[in-house]
């Protein structure tokens, strides 16, 4: 009671205005403020399911085909998820690109 009196603005100076300011604090104490929403049912949980979402997008033109950059001399292929190791030769070997 003594913390929420002193943090009134304004100080009773007589009798009749400390009356008052006591029947105010026990309004007060009658009507405590509402308790903290807890965070899973608040604020961050509306503003989560209000975002969008992210969603696989459209697919059908993917395969499973894919060039592997390797040395020079080397050509990898991946063709329907196997990979193929081609050999360009001896001669070519020894190059960098």
């Amino acid at each position: 009671m003594k913390n929420w009196h002193r943090a009134q603005p304004v100080q009773p100076a007589t009798l009749a205005e400390l009356q008052f300011l006591l029947g105010a604090f026990a309004v007060h104490l009658q009507h405590p403020p509402p308790a903290p929403v807890p965070a899973a049912q608040g604020y961050p949980a509306t503003a989560y399911a209000a975002r969008p979402k992210a969603a696989p997008g459209d697919r059908s033109a993917d395969t499973d085909d894919c060039v592997r950059t390797d040395p020079v001399g080397k050509l990898t292929l991946c063709v329907n998820g196997r990979l193929h190791h081609i050999s360009t030769g001896h001669e070519h070997a020894a190059l960098r690109s």
